[in-house]
This record gives structure tokens, sequence and C-alpha cells, in this order.
């Protein structure tokens, strides 16, 4: 006699039970809420979207931060995301700076919107904002610059948008609905209307006591980083450094 196990109606519920394990271990592994995981560094999405192959580091975000708080310089960064020069400060001066100061816990920096060139200037900072609502302020910026085009011609489209947003991971359903909000809109027009006293052209570095204008190469912005660093008091001139006599 065939082990009742084995009968036709017990293996084909075994199987279902075990198609059905499967499955839920599948979906449990899928990104939540249409979030598909970052695209690889330095390859194309299949949507033509490049992804940089040095970015940000990640570890020393904080929302449009980077670097820590207790850093004894800041330097806020004014910038468009349509802005040819803003591109070059992110793409060639910025790895260095990150690399010599803010690694180092000399500098803190901060991303600031100066929106000057046209409506989709407006666009693409909202859609940063979005993403540094989901952590991933940083990976948008590094992204948006790595696939600038030509200033107002229309390039940023929301279908652009949206390809970069998948280029980092978002989660869409959360992207989406934050670009319908007003909120960020108005953030963005109140850091402009903050900037407009000292902010006439893009990029622009506000060191607090000194405001450089221009993506200036690294060769002559680092030498007044180096002034400005060592016109800090020694007590706080480094995170942790001891106090002088």
């Amino acid at each position: 006699m065939r082990p009742a196990w084995r009968s036709p109606i017990a293996l084909l519920t075994i199987g279902g039970v075990l198609v059905a394990v499967v499955l839920l271990g599948v979906i449990q592994l899928l990104p939540p809420s249409g979030a598909t995981g970052p695209a690889t560094p330095g390859t194309k999405t299949a949507a033509g979207i490049m992804v940089p192959m040095i970015g940000t580091p990640a570890a020393l975000a904080d929302g449009r931060t980077i670097g820590r708080a207790d850093a004894p310089l800041t330097l806020r960064i004014w910038s468009d995301f349509q802005c040819p020069a803003c591109q070059r400060l992110a793409t060639r001066i910025e790895p260095d700076i990150v690399r010599d100061y803010v690694a180092t816990g000399k500098l803190r920096v901060i991303y600031s919107d100066f929106i000057l060139i046209g409506p989709q200037s407006m666009d693409l900072a909202v859609a940063a904002r979005c993403a540094g609502d989901q952590g991933r302020f940083w990976q948008y910026h590094d992204v948006v610059f790595a696939n600038q085009g030509t200033e107002n011609t229309g390039w940023a489209t929301r279908s652009m948008i949206d390809n970069m947003a998948d280029a980092v991971g978002l989660d869409r359903l959360s992207f989406d609905a934050c670009l319908a909000s007003k909120d960020k809109v108005d953030a963005v027009t109140a850091e402009y209307d903050q900037g407009k006293a000292i902010v006439h052209s893009t990029p622009t570095l506000d060191f607090g006591s000194k405001v450089i204008a221009g993506a200036v190469p690294y060769d002559q912005l680092k030498p007044q980083i180096d002034a400005l660093l060592a016109a800090i008091p020694t007590t706080s001139a480094l995170p942790g450094a001891p106090a002088s006599p």
C-alpha cells in the first residue's frame, strides 16, 4: 500500500506549498514600493542615465550636508543644477575638497539652492530635495551633474528626472508624491531669497568670512581654504584638538 504522503493530492499540496514559500521569499527580497536599487557606479542605466564612478561619500552625508557637524570651517555652496560652472565645481573640484578637508574633519559643506537659469532649475532642485527625503540627496546631486544638458534647452524633462531617481534607487511612489507637493518649491524659493544678499552668480562659495564666486580651480582654492583654517584659533582648528595653554 502506497503511503498517504505519496498520493497525487498530497504531492500536489506539498508542491503548491513549496512554490508559495519560494514566491514569498522572492517578494520579500524585492525593493519596497517600486524602488529598484541604485545602478552600478560607472555605468549607464537602461534609460541612458550615467552614474558617476566617483560620487560623494554617503558615509559623510547628512541631508544636504557633508562632513562633521563640529568641523572648524563651514562652506556653503550656492548652486543651480543647470549651471555649467556648477557642474565643473561638482565634478572636478568638490571631490578634492571632500578628500582633503571634509574626510579629514576640517570642513563641513552645505549645498544651497540659488535658482538663476530657468524653470527646470527649480524642477531639479525640488527633485534633489525629494531624493534627500530618502537619504539620497548627494547621490541625486552627483547623477544630475553627471547627466547635465545644455541650460534652458528642456533637457530636464519629467521623464529625465524620474529616470535619475531610478538610477539612485529611490522609492518612486514616495518620490512622485514629494514632487507633487508645493512644500519643496517654497523651501527652494526661501533659500534663494536668503542668498540674494551675497550671491550674484553661481556657483558661489560662502565660507562666512570669505565669499568666492565661480568654479575656482582647486590649486587656487586650496591655499585660500588653508589660510581660513590657519586663522581659526587652535582650540577649535581640528575636532578633538587639545586646548592651547
